[in-house]
């Protein structure tokens, strides 16, 4: 049957629970007036950064998307060279 029968040590520490996420108003970020663009596509906006930050999580935004707000660039960026992308990839 090929079972092992030897006794086995307990796992008695539990690894080290993940770092909890940094609050989106720690990121220094504006919070509101996002927009966001996929290759090809028309932008979407004005979001605030908390929708934008979920689109993102779930996946719903592609990683090459570019994110533009006013008050933080002049020129579209790619969300992933932004704090954000930091934060969520």
């Amino acid at each position: 049957l090929q079972i092992d029968t030897r006794e086995q040590t307990p796992v008695t520490e539990l690894p080290p629970p993940p770092p909890e996420p940094t609050p989106l108003e720690d990121l220094g970020l504006p919070a509101e007036g996002w927009y966001v663009a996929e290759a090809g596509g028309a932008a979407d906006g004005p979001l605030s950064l908390a929708d934008l930050a979920t689109r993102l999580r779930e996946g719903r935004v592609a990683r090459t998307a570019l994110i533009w707000n006013a008050d933080y660039e002049q020129d579209w960026v790619p969300w992933r060279d932004t704090p954000l992308g930091e934060e969520l990839a």
